[in-house]
């Protein structure tokens, strides 16, 4: 199997709404708006766009595996960025081949080409597989707030 990490294009369309409903329904356990989504994607490809997409291309079958999203935030404390990580999913078949880790090299060196001094993300304290791949990559501050103005 070849698989690589690229970045996400128009033609991935029908393939990344698949993964990114199954994403929703595994980890936020919500549900989207097709207007929602069709506006995710459409920021997500734009060359100028504020959030930028990568998928998990398997160009033996044609078949998109994973997906990870992503955005370069300013920073006061440093003219690099961060490299904020909103999003990382790899289809349940194929989770622990490595995957991941693919997904978030590629997030790092894109980081990079931001001029970004760290990739961050959030994830669920109970999410214990995944945090044993990110124990080994990042420390973790276990507080999060999220103050809901809506």
């Amino acid at each position: 199997m070849a698989v690589t990490v690229t970045p996400l294009t128009q033609q991935d369309h029908t393939q990344w709404a698949t993964l990114w409903r199954q994403y929703l329904s595994e980890t936020a356990t919500t549900t989207l708006p097709d207007s929602q989504l069709h506006s995710t994607f459409t920021r997500l490809v734009a060359p100028d766009g504020d959030i930028h997409g990568l998928v998990l291309h398997d160009s033996e079958t044609d078949n998109l595996l994973g997906l990870a999203n992503f955005t370069r935030l300013a920073s006061p404390w440093s003219e690099k960025g961060i490299c904020y990580m909103s999003d990382l999913f790899v289809a349940e078949n194929e989770r622990s081949k490595g995957y991941e880790r693919m997904l978030m090299d590629a997030v790092a060196e894109a980081g990079r080409r931001f001029n970004c001094r760290r990739v961050s993300w959030i994830t669920q304290t109970d999410n214990a597989v995944a945090r044993r791949l990110y124990d080994k990559l990042a420390t973790s501050k276990d507080v999060y707030y999220r103050w809901d103005l809506e």
